[in-house]
């Protein structure tokens, strides 16, 4: 099971959602990515946490799917990270409409069709006030609040249908001038009514979690994501932690899930990303890796060394690895680092997740060039920022301004012009790391100069040599 985080999308990640969301292999009614946006925001502003399995559903056009498969394993999380960023939005009170609002006065038909973001948000928000409805009933609310909130329903969902909405007003509206005008009025106020009814909802839910008389249970004729079979008790308490409010109730979930399934791998790694210290998610990754070895088993290990990576199953295992020894490497333990990036690439030397990457760097720090020479040779076909600027900082060690290290060097900046300014600190090294990176771009150049930064730095005028 994938952990989502409650970071913003990235726009990779955002394009891959939207693919798979439109893709033809979706049931009819599946939502796209602006309307997945919309529609969260209203799940999110139900003024009551609502558990995965009454929502999930409804996003795919309410078609029953199997909890399995690779493009539902890739995807699914992004949705809850979707999810979470917005819930942590709303309880930041930093709430924005993820779009320019912007009225096509010249065609007005136009902004109520399905691929303009102002159409596709309010109808997505207008799918999740018709889900849940039934909620808002349960709510004590005075007057004053019932009519505001009825006021934000009636706008944020005015360019979800042009027929029902035109059906709605027809009683004031004379003209197609006085319809444009509205639609205008309506564009324009978007933005503050999402934020103003975003915040009113917040304190509903914060009055709500005191609510000891609410009881919250499924509509037994409500959809389920997951086909006709149920969630384990185990997978139910993790979905329920990824969108806990605090990462102490998320741990907390977390350890009653670990307690029912034991042997599973990726709760160990949740439990790590829950933890208040390295310490403690260095303690619960070990345990991760030590799960991983026991349940794959030694004869597994023995016929299988190599390849891993190819072998759906390992993959849990090599991604908890690959956290250890970055924890590891993270705290300066470099020995234990240098381990488990090793045993990574003994187990997969194609090299999928790219430890090499920071493993040339610990070699350096750690004075083992030898080890170091060893893996640039077995990766001598990648032409990456980590490995030709290693490789120069080991000439620029070994032979200082020689002619072949100023050639070198010339390759290096020429192939990433980015990664000096960072590395001399010219330009900040961002506190949030790119979760990407193209080819020669600052992106490459910054998640370089933040894993290889003191090896530079500490390296008497290598980073003054290398900006001549």
């Amino acid at each position: 099971m994938n952990i989502s985080s409650d970071k913003k999308l990235l726009v990779r990640e955002e394009k891959q959602l939207n693919d798979w969301l439109c893709s033809s292999a979706q049931a009819e009614g599946t939502l796209n990515l602006m309307e997945l946006k919309g529609y969260l925001f209203g799940i999110c502003t139900t003024p009551h946490m609502l558990p995965p399995q009454l929502w999930l559903a409804t996003i795919f056009g309410d078609e029953l799917l199997e909890f399995e498969g690779e493009q539902l394993s890739n995807n699914l999380p992004l949705i809850f990270q979707l999810y979470n960023y917005i819930h942590r939005q709303l309880g930041d009170g930093k709430f924005k409409v993820p779009f320019r609002p912007v009225l096509n006065a010249d065609n007005l038909s136009d902004n109520f069709t399905r691929g303009n973001p102002l159409r596709d948000w309010s109808y997505g928000f207008d799918v999740a006030l018709q889900l849940t409805m039934g909620f808002w009933d349960q709510v004590p609310l005075d007057e004053a609040d019932d009519d505001f909130i009825n006021m934000c329903w009636l706008s944020l969902t005015f360019f979800a249908d042009e027929e029902h909405t035109r059906s709605q007003f027809k009683k004031d509206v004379k003209t197609n001038k006085k319809f444009a005008e509205m639609a205008a009025s309506f564009c324009v106020d978007l933005p503050d009514i999402a934020k103003a009814y975003a915040e009113l909802c917040s304190d509903l839910y914060t009055e709500s979690l005191d609510d000891e008389d609410f009881d919250l249970e499924p509509d037994d004729e409500q959809l389920s994501l997951f086909g006709d079979g149920e969630l384990s008790p185990s997978e139910d308490l993790m979905l329920q932690a990824q969108i806990a409010p605090s990462r102490q109730e998320a741990a907390h979930l977390a350890k009653q899930a670990l307690a029912l399934d034991p042997n599973n791998v990726e709760i160990y790694s949740f439990l790590a990303s829950c933890s208040p210290n390295s310490k403690d998610a260095i303690r619960w990754l070990e345990q991760a890796v030590a799960c991983g070895e026991k349940v794959l088993g030694e004869s597994f290990f023995h016929e299988n060394t190599g390849h891993f990576w190819l072998i759906r199953e390992t993959r849990p295992y090599m991604e908890v690895l690959c956290e250890l020894a970055d924890a590891y490497f993270e705290t300066s333990q470099f020995a234990r680092a240098i381990e488990c990036y090793e045993k990574g690439l003994v187990l997969n030397p194609n090299d999928n997740q790219g430890l090499r990457h920071i493993l040339i760097g610990v070699y350096i720090r750690t004075h083992e060039l030898e080890k170091a020479d060893a893996l640039l040779h077995a990766y001598e076909d990648d032409l990456s920022a980590f490995m030709l600027f290693s490789k120069l900082l080991m000439r620029y060690i070994q032979e200082g301004d020689s002619p072949s290290a100023r050639a070198l060097k010339a390759d290096a900046k020429d192939y990433n012009k980015h990664v000096p300014a960072y590395l001399s600190g010219k330009h900040k090294i961002p506190s949030n790391l790119p979760e990407y990176f193209g080819i020669g771009d600052k992106h490459e150049a910054i998640i370089y100069a933040h894993s290889h930064r003191y090896v530079w730095r500490n390296t008497m005028g290598a980073i003054g040599w290398l900006n001549k």
